[in-house]
């Protein structure tokens, strides 16, 4: 294809702008062969390559055609996260960071005060429990306990007890402190939090395959609705019923979709009066279904 800074631009065949390579229902597209090829090859053995300081004398060719791809932005640097990370795990250190972030805060914002890191084994209760379960991968009780946390490109770490690698997360769990301030309660005040820091935007240049699917589709079904979400590769640790998926939500106890971008969905449900966040990886997201009233 012929370059041409005004590509964008293009829009009907027949453009002066140098897109008219080829139309297809009314519209200009790509379909030139290179203006300027660096690669000689007329069926001799010895094709020339601009630049190089020799054409050779022992290389052969064969065939009458000869192409140069260019490959620009790729798949890593800013386009996918700092070094072409996945977004599992950038999307975890990302909710990790703003919940440290968050237990520092001083009042009236509400502190985060507990946190249930999960791999691929859930509870089978986890919307109906607030508290951890045995099966989480850490346990970090209280806001002091959160301050002395690590948290790198790759681990989640506390003192003396454990260093948990970011890939294996599927479910953040965590809560506030049930706190109120000014007649605002505390659940307004965190969901609007969120949806200042996690917003979907439609070019969020996620590595990982389908996540940006999952996340697209979550956007546009709605936020403040209620689902039921199968996690990928993630089971139930209530083993009198056998291997089941884990789901998070049910038509008893749905998640709620709070906030999304393309790296994290944050879900939250009420236990006991009490509002539960649950922060989710999309690329760890198999299915979900909007539970309907």
């Amino acid at each position: 294809m012929s370059f041409d800074p005004n590509y964008g631009t293009c829009s009907v065949c027949g453009s002066t702008g140098g897109c008219s390579c080829g139309c297809s229902g009314g519209y200009d597209y790509s379909s030139c062969s290179p203006d300027y090829n660096p690669v000689t090859v007329n069926n001799t053995t010895n094709p020339t390559v601009d630049g190089s300081t020799g054409t050779g004398g022992s290389s052969t060719s064969s065939g009458n055609n000869s192409s140069v791809n260019v490959s620009l932005g790729g798949f890593g640097g800013s386009d996918k996260g700092e070094n072409g990370e996945c977004c599992c795990k950038n999307g975890v250190k990302k909710l990790l960071d703003y919940l440290y972030k968050e237990s520092l805060e001083l009042d009236p914002n509400p502190k985060t005060s507990s946190i249930c890191i999960y791999g691929n084994i859930i509870p089978s209760d986890i919307t109906e429990n607030s508290g951890c379960d045995a099966s989480a991968l850490l346990q970090i009780q209280n806001n002091n306990d959160i301050q002395t946390t690590s948290i790198t490109n790759d681990v989640i770490k506390l003192p003396n007890v454990s260093t948990v690698s970011l890939c294996s997360i599927s479910v953040i769990k965590f809560l506030f402190e049930t706190v109120e301030s000014a007649g605002t309660t505390i659940g307004v005040n965190v969901d609007s939090n969120f949806r200042k820091e996690f917003f979907y935007t439609p070019k969020c240049g996620c590595c990982c395959d389908c996540a940006d699917g999952v996340a697209q589709s979550l956007y546009f079904t709605g936020l403040g609705l209620k689902y039921s979400v199968t996690l990928e590769n993630t089971f139930d640790s209530d083993t009198s019923k056998g291997l089941l998926q884990g789901i998070l939500g049910t038509e008893k106890n749905p998640a709620i979709l709070i906030a999304i971008d393309c790296d994290m969905a944050i879900f939250s449900s009420k236990i006991d009066n009490e509002t539960v966040y649950y922060g989710v990886p999309t690329c760890k997201i198999a299915k979900f279904i909007n539970i309907r009233e």
